[in-house]
């Protein structure tokens, strides 16, 4: 799992590895201004997907999604309704 000065854990998950499509032990970081999800798969290797470029909002969403609905609860997707 990846810490280096210059990286911020956020948590930790899961995720899915996008060669074998197997459930597989995740971190969400902070990394040069972007929060990415890097997903460890044993037989293929680290992989990144961007979640986001804005990190202050990312954590403060994640953080309210989290004490709304309990660690327990599956986190899938954060939908965002812009109004004018």
């Amino acid at each position: 799992m990846h810490t280096d000065a210059t990286t911020t854990r956020l948590r930790l998950t899961e995720g899915v590895c996008p060669d074998c499509l197997e459930r597989v032990p995740a971190e969400v970081l902070v990394r040069d201004g972007e929060v990415l999800l890097e997903k460890h798969c044993p037989a293929h290797g680290d992989s990144n997907q961007l979640l986001s470029r804005s990190p202050e909002r990312y954590a403060d969403l994640d953080s309210f999604y989290f004490r709304v609905n309990g660690s327990s609860y599956p986190q899938r997707d954060y939908i965002v309704r812009m109004t004018e």
